[in-house]
């Protein structure tokens, strides 16, 4: 066999494999549009979990993170007095620690949606939303939050606005699950690259299953819907008509002639 036989049969081997590979991914793009991208929003009623994972996660006792935080505060407060007055202060000390997610359990009930958030060090935080208000009780805190929403219920998995077909990569498994599989490259303010984020989407039921992005890991679970309609805790309830009867009242000065 002459040399430039295996030449050309090499490139021949390599055009095939390629132009079988477009092919699948012919026949998965297919497949992923005879259905939406994936469940967006979700059902009503219905309940989901998020876990999440860090790659960076700080082993048990580690407090570098906030020893380093606190030493770049107090160099900056030796320049800034209003920085100086807020490092006395036990809520702002607490809000500046770097505190992330756990667990995410959502319910949501007609236009009422309910979010228990356990986070890093085992604090706790919880939030209620009725249409556009949410009220919110922050961790390590007894005080309510309140403030305004819009147009959330089309955005249940915010983090994965970006997914469409023009970043999805083929079909892939994940955990023993058959997923559709997207990626991005994201990019810094300079337009320089920072990482690719990869979503999974479970070919057969079209719900989440998984979102990467740098030392972040999501992961969905879909969760029995509540068999009963919710109901907004008395205190959260007062605390968001209290929110309500205020903007009517600043909206009625402003009405005015």
């Amino acid at each position: 066999m002459s040399k430039h036989f295996l030449i050309i049969a090499c490139i021949s081997a390599a055009l095939a494999c390629f132009a079988n590979a477009q092919s699948d991914i012919s026949a998965d793009k297919k497949l992923l549009a005879s259905g939406p991208l994936f469940v967006n929003p979700m059902p009503d009623p219905s309940q989901w979990a998020v876990d999440f994972t860090y790659t960076d996660a700080p082993q048990p006792g580690d407090t570098s993170r906030d020893t380093a935080q606190m030493e770049r505060l107090q160099k900056a407060a030796q320049q800034d007095p209003a920085l100086a007055g807020q490092l006395k202060n036990p809520q702002f000390l607490f809000s500046i620690k770097n505190i992330r997610p756990k667990r995410i359990v959502i319910t949501k009930s007609g236009d009422i949606r309910h979010e228990e958030r356990l986070m890093e060090r085992d604090y706790k935080e919880e939030s209620w939303r009725t249409g556009d208000v949410e009220v919110e009780q922050k961790a390590n805190s007894k005080k309510l939050s309140v403030k305004m929403m819009s147009s959330f219920a089309a955005r249940d998995f915010p983090e994965l606005g970006w997914i469409s077909l023009k970043n999805f990569v083929g079909i892939q498994s994940l955990n023993g699950r058959k997923c559709f599989a997207f990626e991005q490259e994201r990019y810094d303010d300079e337009h320089q690259p920072i990482g690719k984020a990869g979503a999974y989407v479970d070919v057969d039921t079209r719900y989440p299953v998984a979102f990467r992005y740098l030392t972040q890991v999501y992961q969905y679970t879909i969760l029995p819907p509540p068999a009963t309609a919710l109901t907004v805790p008395d205190e959260f309830a007062a605390a968001a008509k209290a929110k309500m009867e205020q903007i009517k009242k600043a909206t009625a000065r402003l009405a005015q002639p």
